[in-house]
């Protein structure tokens, strides 16, 4: 494989949605039930609490205006509150004091995606986390809006950050074809830090549709970016000049490149996939499973997604026909195909790396650190991830063996390979760029723009993020 990283990209679990047409204030119906709903927009009854296509989402008072929050099923014992809409944070969670059925009791709220912690003074991951029970002592926060997918956070599985392994693991759905290999437990290493390098670094190197997640680059060193909330495809030439090349459907995330030039995306809010020609036509080429993240593309020109709502993944042939290949472990994200056209996800609720044959065959390779999003694959078929809620990266032998090659910045998300082996991720919550060796040596290659999400090298090794925050490509230059 070249170290021309085309074969996933991804980003955060929060995601965003349709304008609603539901008005605030009214029950549920079988209009609102069928709606979508942006958490964000204006309501007027402050604490209530109502359900929009299954999401629970509650009316929040802000400095400025007073809007809808996305709920999710919080962990522990409900706590009682006094004054319905208030906004309170506890350890990187924002709560909201919601009246339902003459009860006030504090709701978890979905964690707000990276493009508004530039924002804002509160800084909340961009992951779902392991939900503390809130107290009385919680400071105020200020509120901001929450986008959410009212599909993905339904029933949400949420992964623990806190270094004490109390959560529950989620279940992995188990395919009827599948087996499962025996793998060994992560292995824990303090692999050695060194100096950071001092490459040339150039952040904010070109300008990005709005919140930028996948990137993928030519053959002639263009660079493309999926812009989630502009619903477009940016193209940046190698001498930095800005233009849209196309638009997409809903909320594109996962980007990747055929032979001839033409660009697909992953739409995670119409669960579809868009193609873009070089010229700029664009067209919906065939549809997904629920909320696809990752996309990839093999020899032949299919299209691969691996669909974060449904735990499975999608094949759309070149003409555009649509096919669930296989099952996955529970909430896949990024997606890689390796020479022999075996598709591999990173299963962020289940902390581990699904394997599905060309024929189906849908097996668990092993397991990960925590919360794992980006995935690759070097030439000797090791899979590596991006393991978000450890700060690490895990490595995976073909026949299964896992092991924990080297550490990252906060919150690592996007990953790479060079020609000669080098790992490469996007540190979202540091504004860095790690670099591990083969041998688990770990730098801090660089800095970037605000929370980078997916990081590819071009063939001279310059390395190129999207700063979800700052609407920028970053370009770290290694030469």
């Amino acid at each position: 494989m070249g170290h021309v990283n085309r074969l996933w990209k991804t980003s955060v679990v929060v995601i965003a949605l349709l304008a609603t047409t539901a008005a605030c204030g009214k029950s549920e119906t079988s209009q609102t039930r069928n709606a979508t709903l942006v958490a964000g927009t204006a309501c007027t009854k402050l604490g209530q609490v109502t359900k929009v296509s299954k999401v629970s989402v509650v009316c929040a008072k802000t400095p400025n205006s007073n809007i809808w929050y996305a709920t999710i099923s919080a962990r522990g014992k409900s706590v009682a509150c006094t004054t319905p809409g208030n906004v309170r944070k506890k350890k990187a969670v924002v709560w909201v004091c919601g009246l339902a059925k003459g009860k006030k009791l504090w709701r978890a709220t979905a964690p707000l995606p990276p493009k508004v912690l530039e924002a804002t003074s509160v800084s909340l991951p961009a992951l779902p986390i392991l939900l503390p029970t809130l107290e009385s002592t919680d400071v105020a926060a200020p509120a901001q809006p929450v986008v959410a997918d009212n599909g993905v956070l339904a029933d949400p599985k949420i992964i623990d950050q806190t270094p004490e392994p109390s959560a529950t693991t989620p279940t992995t759905p188990t395919p009827a074809t599948s087996t499962t290999p025996a793998t060994s437990a992560p292995k824990t290493t303090t692999p050695v830090i060194t100096v950071p390098f001092k490459p040339v670094s150039i952040a904010n190197w070109a300008t990005t549709g709005l919140y930028p997640f996948g990137i993928s680059i030519d053959n002639a060193g263009n660079i493309y970016t999926a812009n989630s909330s502009s619903n477009n495809v940016s193209k940046i030439t190698p001498n930095g000049t800005s233009t849209i090349l196309g638009t997409t459907d809903s909320y594109p995330i996962g980007i990747t490149i055929d032979k001839a030039g033409n660009i697909y995306t992953a739409n995670n809010g119409a669960n579809n996939v868009s193609k873009i020609t070089p010229t700029g036509t664009s067209t919906i080429l065939g549809s997904t499973g629920r909320a696809p993240f990752g996309i990839a593309i093999d020899n032949d020109g299919n299209i691969y997604t691996a669909n974060f709502g449904a735990n499975n993944v999608s094949k759309i042939t070149p003409t555009g026909t649509s096919t669930i290949l296989g099952t996955t472990g529970s909430y896949p994200i990024g997606i890689a195909i390796d020479n022999d056209g075996n598709i591999y996800t990173a299963n962020f609720g289940a902390n581990n790396v699904s394997k599905i044959t060309p024929t189906g065959t849908s097996t668990i390779l092993g397991s990960t650190g925590r919360a794992p999003i980006g995935i690759a694959i070097d030439n000797d078929g090791n899979i590596y991830t991006t393991n978000a809620s450890a700060n690490t990266v895990s490595k995976i032998t073909p026949n299964g063996t896992s092991t924990i090659l080297g550490t990252t910045g906060a919150n690592p998300f996007g990953i790479a390979i060079d020609n000669d082996g080098n790992i490469y991720t996007t540190n979202a919550s540091a504004n860095t760029v790690s670099k591990i060796t083969p041998n688990g040596t770990s730098t801090i290659l660089g800095t970037t723009g605000t929370h980078p999400q997916q990081i590819a090298i071009d063939n001279d090794g310059n390395i190129y993020t999207t700063n979800n925050g700052a609407n920028t490509v970053s370009k770290i230059t290694t030469r």
